[in-house]
């Protein structure tokens, strides 16, 4: 799978000179390859689903990008350090949950099998239990004083736009454009600036983008019919003093994915996290050949 970004800033026709790289010629646009790897479940994970299996609850899914965000925080953990919840869930966040509740649980032991089975009298047993949880991480560290250390992450996955809806699941081109700028404005709120507000004019205007590039199968900024992105936006019935362009080609649908993919590409994390723009519509189209082109069209209202 190959993945292409490439963007544009504008302020009416005229580039903002000094504030974004230039746009990317076809020789220097940011490409990421590889797909995700499942992984095994932990033992401990294994032990926790078949005490809910026996108990009529759902299992849970151990998912490596909880388990990437309890691996940084597990020196905290283990050394009894005061733990920022709110960063805690700010990079649950970023890797695409949503955890309105949070169970943590540390547990000691030689052995995964054997403290997974521990688990299950202990007075963690309740959280263990509960139906609320979807999601899983276990980290395993080995620790001088206390030997091996077993940090449990137990989340709920909700949608940032519809609570009760994993956000890692397909849904409508609205559906996924509020969920890149909910992470968005997420990331913005820490970074001290303003939330972009969704703008049904600049939405559509990235639809009709969106649909251009799918049907020429490749990604670009000045559309077939000579238009740029300030054209599109206007054309839409958009009144705007600055206009900002960001697209990308993905080969499956996935907003936190897809936010990943501007949000680790230098430039376009300066278009996302510039204090300019107000306003944003996000939008995507299928083409013949499967993938899946994205548009972001950031705007300052005059």
């Amino acid at each position: 799978m190959i993945r292409q970004l490439s963007l544009i800033v504008l302020t009416g026709l005229i580039a903002l000179i000094g504030c974004s790289p230039a746009v990317p010629t076809a020789t220097n646009i940011p490409s990421v390859t590889g797909v995700a790897t499942p992984i095994s479940a932990h033992p401990i994970t294994d032990a926790i689903n078949q005490l809910r299996t026996d108990n009529a609850i759902p299992v849970l899914i151990e998912s490596d990008a909880i388990n990437r965000v309890i691996e940084r925080y597990a020196g905290t953990i283990i050394a009894s350090e005061p733990l920022d919840f709110e960063r805690l869930r700010a990079d649950l966040i970023a890797e695409g949950f949503y955890a309105d509740a949070i169970s943590l649980i540390t547990y000691s032991g030689a052995d995964a099998t054997q403290v997974g089975q521990a688990l299950m009298t202990s007075d963690y047993r309740a959280d263990l239990l509960d139906d609320q949880f979807t999601h899983v991480g276990v980290s395993e560290t080995d620790d001088p004083q206390f030997g091996t250390v077993f940090v449990i992450l137990l989340t709920t996955s909700a949608s940032l736009s519809a609570p009760g809806a994993n956000i890692l699941t397909p849904g409508t081109p609205e559906d996924q454009g509020e969920r890149i700028v909910n992470l968005l404005n997420m990331a913005r709120i820490q970074q001290g600036l303003g939330e972009l507000r969704l703008n049904p004019q600049l939405t559509a205007a990235a639809q009709l983008h969106s649909q251009d590039m799918a049907a020429q199968e490749a990604i670009f900024h000045d559309g077939t019919d000579g238009s740029s992105p300030s054209d599109r936006a206007e054309r839409a019935g958009y009144v705007g003093r600055a206009i900002g362009e960001n697209v990308l080609m993905r080969g499956d649908i996935n907003a936190s994915g897809a936010f990943d993919q501007w949000w680790n590409s230098p430039p376009h994390y300066e278009n996302m996290m510039s204090a300019t723009f107000d306003e944003i519509g996000i939008a995507y189209a299928i083409g013949a050949d499967g993938n899946y082109y994205y548009t972001m069209l950031l705007g300052t209202p005059r």
